[in-house]
């Protein structure tokens, strides 16, 4: 199957990495990481990618994602359907996290990221601080977030909802959907432009991969059932997956997650510059912002200059940071 590279993301920013000397390689996207080996995306279709064993002894970074461009090449004496990864392409970006149980281990989820759909149902799994949380890893990581409130069949009114989140999301997107009846799908794939790519993140049995059922046109991922006592799903997705979507962009689905820890050497203040700004006129160097006399974010709060929840979301963040650096000896 011939595709278009362009569509699986490729372009000028991965393009200026090649050089003369690796001409024999090609690029690749890689689609799925198993245990031995990854499955890999490219104009040549679909392929088996081998990382040798001497590039994963002298690599000192990070070994390649789902979502990373490769470089490879085909080797004649192995299978028509193998080839060998020689290079990583530089990411514009990765989506990580903390490893749940694991003081300072960086778990990577996906790489070249333009859209991460943040999935919560409007059933018994609706949590507006549940759905922060994943705001606040998109922001730390300077991420483009849209919210996605799915099962809206099961709701009288979803305004109540909407409105809940609108308080924490800020600009960011919101979507009121419906996998089952097929309601809001046309909004949905609206966000997906050709070229780009996009993540499903959110719990088990949120719908994510429904969601990705009905843009793909197929049952491409497998999708269950939630009890009914407390609305959670079984992990039906067991690994991050990319897939190239009818309409020229590519899809990532992702296992259900109960547990958002932010990696937080990665956090970026981008979103928060302002409040950083005033917090640098405050009288005291350690200010906490919570109630020193001269406190600038405290002044802005009261008179409305800042929003006590955006406040709080940059406390969360600068807490998350500051753990990391100092342990949890000291708090902003």
């Amino acid at each position: 199957m011939v595709v278009d590279i362009k569509s699986l993301g490729w372009g000028i920013f991965f393009k200026r990495q090649l050089i003369e000397s690796e001409k024999t390689y090609y690029p690749a996207r890689i689609s799925r990481q198993n245990t031995n080996n990854y499955i890999l995306l490219s104009e040549k279709g679909s392929s088996i990618g081998i990382l040798p064993s001497k590039f994963k002894e002298g690599f000192k970074g990070q070994l390649p994602t789902v979502g990373d461009w490769v470089l490879v090449e085909d080797v004649e004496d192995m299978e028509p359907d193998k080839v060998t990864i020689q290079r990583i392409l530089e990411r514009k970006n990765l989506l990580s996290r903390k490893e749940i149980g694991e003081a300072d281990r960086q778990q990577l989820m996906a790489a070249n990221i333009d859209r991460v759909f943040i999935v919560s149902g409007l059933d018994g799994e609706f949590n507006p601080r549940k759905i922060e949380r994943y705001l606040l890893l998109c922001w730390s990581l300077d991420l483009q977030p849209a919210v996605i409130l799915n099962k809206k069949d099961l709701v009288k009114n979803s305004k109540d909802a909407v409105n809940q989140v609108k308080t924490i999301s800020g600009d960011t997107p919101i979507l009121c959907l419906s996998a089952l009846n097929k309601m809001g799908i046309s909004s949905l794939i609206q966000y997906m432009k050709p070229g780009s790519t996009s993540i499903f993140l959110g719990s088990s049995g949120v719908g994510k991969s429904s969601l990705i059922n009905l843009v793909m046109g197929e049952e491409t991922f497998k999708t269950g059932a939630v009890r009914t006592k407390d609305s959670k799903g079984r992990h039906t997705t067991s690994f991050r997956e990319l897939v190239l979507t009818p309409h020229d962009s590519v899809l990532i689905d992702t296992p259900g997650m109960r547990e958002i820890r932010i990696w937080s050497p990665d956090i970026n203040m981008n979103r928060f510059q302002d409040i950083l700004a005033l917090a640098q006129r405050c009288k005291f160097n350690d200010c906490s912002h919570t109630s020193e006399p001269g406190c600038e974010l405290k002044l802005a709060e009261e008179n409305g200059i800042v929003s006590s929840t955006r406040l709080n979301q940059f406390k969360r963040l600068m807490n998350e940071s500051l753990q990391n650096e100092f342990g949890n000896q000291k708090k902003y």
